[in-house]
Order: structure tokens, then sequence, then C-alpha cells
């Protein structure tokens, strides 16, 4: 129970960060909120470090290295890219197809089980948010 109360509390967050950078965007260029968002939320994790020290194993660097690419660099640019150029509210309803395409890539690439829980959830959440964005 602990863990669905820390993410809903992490959504709230992500909910209350969209509208701000939403408005932010609406005075600097995306390319430097991409750059700006994450480096300043590095920062604001890096004193975690001097609590708890952490070593990434040398087997994981690849997919640290990878990872990063993927969710820092490609992700922040075209998410912010595509949030300066829609509504915060659409914007919000976009990022509902993250656990649809997580799930595909985890039954891809981490041999998770296709369900046909997952196939007719999949769907239903796609469909309401077309419906609803377009």
């Amino acid at each position: 129970m602990l863990g669905e109360i820390l993410i809903i509390i992490a959504q709230l967050a992500v909910a209350a960060g969209i509208t701000m950078q939403k408005r932010l965007l609406d005075k600097i260029d995306p390319l430097l909120g991409a750059f700006v968002f994450t480096a300043v939320g590095a920062v604001a994790l890096a004193p975690i470090l001097l609590v708890k020290p952490m070593v990434i194993p040398p087997e994981t660097v690849w997919l640290v290295i990878i990872s990063s690419v993927l969710m820092q660099a490609i992700w922040a640019v075209l998410y912010y890219y595509g949030l300066s150029m829609v509504t915060a509210s659409n914007a919000a309803l976009l990022t509902l197809l993250f656990p649809v395409f997580m799930a595909g890539i985890a039954i891809a690439f981490l041999g998770e089980q296709l369900t046909m829980k997952f196939i007719v959830g999949a769907a239903l959440v796609a469909a309401g948010v077309l419906v609803i964005v377009l």
C-alpha cells in the first residue's frame, strides 16, 4: 500500500510540474526548458548521494547510458516541444499512454506476459485518450 501512496503523491507532483512547466515554456525555448528542468532536477537529487552513497555496478553502465539518453535527452526534448504546442490538460492526458507503451516494451524486452486483460485495458486507455484529445 505504501508503494501505491508514493506513486499517487508522485503523480500529484508531476501534475503540478507540468502546469508550471507549461507556463514557463510560453516564455522560453523548449530545448532550453528540457535542459534546465533536467539540470535542476539533477542538482536537487544530488544531496541524496551525501546521505546514501551509491555505486552503479559496472555491468549496468550501458543501461544507465541508454536509459538516460532515452529519458532525459530524447523524451525531454520531444515532450517539452510538444508541451509548448498543446494545452497542459492535453499533455497530461497524452501521458496516460505511458503505461500502455511501458507494458508493451516490458512484454517485448523483459519477457512479461501478454494477457487478454492487458490487451483490453490498453485498447480502452488508448481509445479514451484519443476521444478526449482529438
